[in-house]
C-alpha cells in the first residue's frame, strides 16, 4: 500500500506499480528517466505527462500513502514558497490552516473509503507565514487489482476570488441589514406620524365647518389649501405604511391559481370599474409560487392604474400571461392615454408622478409596490407605451417557482 519511500528510490526496482506512469522522480538517479507502463508505448504516454506536469500552470502534487509529498511541480512550489526539496519533508497536514485541519482529516476519511476524486476548498500557509485559499482536487490512482498507488492533488489558487466573495457578503449583509433598518424606521415614522397628521387634519376640518364664508376670500382659500395639504398628507403617510407592509417575506408562499388572484383583484375593484364602464378580459393564466395576497395587489394596482388613465372612450383592459424561456410573462395592456418613454424611468419611482394631481388623483405609491413585490420574488417589471395610445405593463415570474 506505498508507492516508495524515501531514500530508497536510487535501488528501487520501478515497475509500472510504483509511480505515475510517464512522471519523472526526483530523485537524482531517475531525474531524466521517464517511467512508462509495458502496455503504453513512451510516445503517447499520457500526452507526454512529464512536460504537462511541470509547466502545468496550477499545483500538482503526488503523494504516498501517508500523504507526504514525493513529486511536486513548479507551480506548486511558487505558490506555497518552498522548494521542491522542502516540500518533500512535509505532508498535507503540515501545510494545512489549523482551522481546516479537521475538514482535511474528513477528506482523507473520504479516501480510506474509496471516494475518488474529493474537491475542496480549504486554506494553506505559505512558507512565510502567509495564508492562501486553494481549490483542491485530490484522487487516487490504483493497479489492476485495486491496490493503492499513489494519491495526487491539483491546487489552484483562489486567494483573490475568495477575498472577493468575502467582501462582497459583508457588502451584501450590510445592505440588508440598512434596508431593514431603513424600512422599519420609514414604518415607524410613518406610523407615529399619523397621531399628530390626524389631530391636524380634525382642527383645520373644524376651522373650515366654523369659519369658512365667515371669513374674506383670501382666508377661505387658507382654509381650503390647509384642508387639501391635510388630505394629502394623510393620504402620504397611508402609501408609505402600504409601502413598508409589502414585504420580501416568503414565508407565504403557495402554489397560486392567477386566474383566482385576478379575480379577487377585479372584485375589489367593483366600483370603480362600473363607474368607467370599462371592459376587462383575460386569457386563461398560469399556477405560480407568489404570496396570494401580494400578486392580488399587483393585480389591481396594475388594473387600477389603467382605469385611473383612461382616455376619452371607455377603458378596454386585456391580462395575458406566456412562458418565454424561465420566465412566466404577464401583461396588461390598456388603451389609455399612455405617456411618453423619456419618463418610463420614473414611473416605478415611489411618489414620482408624470401627470397634474387634479386630473388624475393618487400619490404615487401603487406601482412602485408593484415592483417591490414582484423584484422581491425574483421576478421583473417594466412597461411600454406610446402618448395618447395606451400602455402595456409587464412583469415575470421565473418558472423555477411556477407550475408548468
Amino acid at each position: 500500500m506505498r508507492w516508495v519511500k524515501k531514500g530508497e528510490m536510487g535501488g528501487t526496482h520501478i515497475s509500472s506499480h510504483d509511480g505515475p506512469p510517464g512522471m519523472p522522480l526526483s530523485d537524482s538517479s531517475t531525474k531524466n528517466r521517464t517511467i512508462s507502463t509495458p502496455e503504453t508505448p513512451p510516445a503517447k504516454n499520457l500526452f507526454d505527462t512529464g512536460r504537462l506536469f511541470e509547466q502545468a500552470p496550477i499545483g500538482i502534487a503526488i503523494a504516498d500513502s501517508e500523504f507526504r509529498f514525493v513529486r511536486t511541480n513548479q507551480a506548486l512550489c511558487d505558490m506555497l514558497g518552498y522548494t521542491e526539496e522542502e516540500l518533500t519533508q512535509k505532508t498535507f497536514r503540515d501545510l494545512t490552516h489549523p482551522d481546516d485541519m479537521a475538514q482535511t482529516l474528513k477528506v482523507f476519511e473520504r479516501f480510506q473509503h474509496g471516494e475518488k476524486p474529493v474537491r475542496y476548498t480549504k486554506r494553506l500557509v505559505r512558507k512565510d507565514g502567509t495564508t492562501l485559499w486553494a481549490q483542491i482536487t485530490n484522487s487516487i490512482a490504483t493497479d489492476e487489482h485495486g491496490r493503492f498507488m499513489y494519491a495526487y492533488g491539483m491546487l489552484e489558487n483562489i486567494t483573490e476570488k475568495k477575498v472577493a466573495e468575502e467582501a462582497l457578503e459583508r457588502a451584501t449583509a450590510h445592505l440588508i441589514r440598512s434596508n431593514k433598518e431603513l424600512a422599519q424606521f420609514a414604518y415607524a415614522a410613518s406610523h407615529d406620524l399619523q397621531e399628530p397628521i390626524r389631530l391636524v387634519s380634525t382642527y383645520v376640518k373644524l376651522l373650515a365647518n366654523r369659519y369658512y364664508n365667515q371669513l374674506d376670500k383670501e382666508a377661505n382659500e387658507f382654509i381650503e389649501f390647509a384642508v387639501e395639504g391635510a388630505k394629502r398628507l394623510h393620504a402620504l403617510i397611508q402609501g408609505l405604511l402600504e409601502f413598508c407592509r409589502s414585504t420580501d417575506d416568503h414565508s407565504s408562499l403557495i402554489l397560486v391559481d392567477s386566474n383566482k388572484t385576478l379575480s379577487s383583484a377585479l372584485s375589489n375593484l367593483k366600483i370603480q370599474i362600473e363607474e368607467n364602464r370599462a371592459e376587462i378580459t383575460h386569457d386563461e393564466l398560469p399556477v405560480v409560487c407568489f404570496h396570494y395576497i401580494q400578486l392580488v395587489q399587483v393585480f389591481q394596482n396594475l388594473v387600477s392604474n389603467a382605469l385611473k388613465f383612461r382616455a376619452e372612450s371607455a377603458p378596454k383592459i386585456h391580462i395575458t400571461a406566456g412562458k418565454k424561456d424561465k420566465e412566466w410573462i404577464f401583461s396588461i395592456q390598456d388603451n389609455g392615454i399612455g405617456f411618453d418613454m423619456s419618463h418610463a424611468h420614473r414611473i416605478f419611482v415611489i411618489f414620482q408622478r408624470l401627470h397634474v394631481r387634479h386630473r388624475y388623483p393618487g400619490e404615487g405609491v401603487g406601482l412602485a409596490i408593484c415592483q417591490k413585490i414582484v423584484e422581491g420574488h425574483g421576478g421583473r417589471i417594466w412597461v411600454t407605451s406610446e402618448q395618447g395610445k395606451g400602455a402595456t405593463f409587464y412583469f415575470s415570474i421565473p418558472v423555477s417557482q411556477g407550475v408548468g
